[in-house]
């Protein structure tokens, strides 16, 4: 990547949980590999999730995911970890013009192995532009995923690359998919019960 200088840039970087819900999800489901997830969360997961983090990647992003809404071990753990394997992006990020790093994102291709590092450096400059810009990928990722799942959704994403037909989705009838989101949204009320009980509001991972 070549480097840009960019004269009108703060010093202080946006931590994990003070960016908007979809940024965090979004960087959680591309920033972080299953392995890398699981290291991290289930050790202070509350017992309400069992043992299915470790078999049900869609719970283990939501467990994640509550939990990087606050400051605590594991946010912060996490933010360290995306800054070191995204070290290179960041950097990058940091030094480039918006134009540059718009110019950049124009040209790569959805599956590219340097989205989840330019989308974590955007999330996280003190650019309020390039911040902007790290929400509006955000989002772009996360219609994108939709979009394979709900083929018939007319989402415009633009922003990153048109809609990619190929992308494998499970085949399931109509009947097994409303068991599986009848099933999810269950153990969902079982969990946001058992966290009323015994957590502060809003918290999962323990501090």
């Amino acid at each position: 990547m070549e480097m840009e200088q960019n004269s009108e840039k703060p010093s202080k970087r946006t931590p994990i949980w003070k960016l908007d819900c979809t940024s965090i999800c979004t960087m959680l489901g591309i920033g972080l590999s299953t392995d890398e997830l699981e290291n991290a969360v289930i050790p202070r997961a509350c017992p309400c999730f069992g043992s299915r983090l470790a078999e049900d990647r869609g719970l283990l992003l939501q467990a994640a995911h509550q939990g990087a809404h606050h400051e605590n071990e594991f946010s912060r753990e996490v933010s360290h970890l995306l800054d070191d394997k995204f070290r290179e992006e960041v950097a990058w990020v940091s030094r480039a013009s918006l134009d540059t790093v718009r110019e950049r994102l124009d040209s790569l291709a959805a599956e590219s192995y340097e989205l989840p590092g330019i989308l974590w450096g955007l999330l996280t400059d003190p650019c309020e532009q390039k911040l902007t810009l790290g929400r509006t990928v955000a989002h772009a990722c996360l219609h994108r995923g939709l979009s394979a799942i709900r083929p018939r959704c007319d989402v415009s994403l633009t922003d990153i690359a048109p809609p990619d037909s190929t992308v494998p989705t499970e085949d399931l009838s109509v009947g097994e998919l409303r068991a599986k989101v009848t099933e999810q949204a269950a153990t969902i009320e079982r969990m946001l019960d058992y966290i009323s009980r015994t957590r502060p509001e809003g918290m999962v991972i323990g501090h």
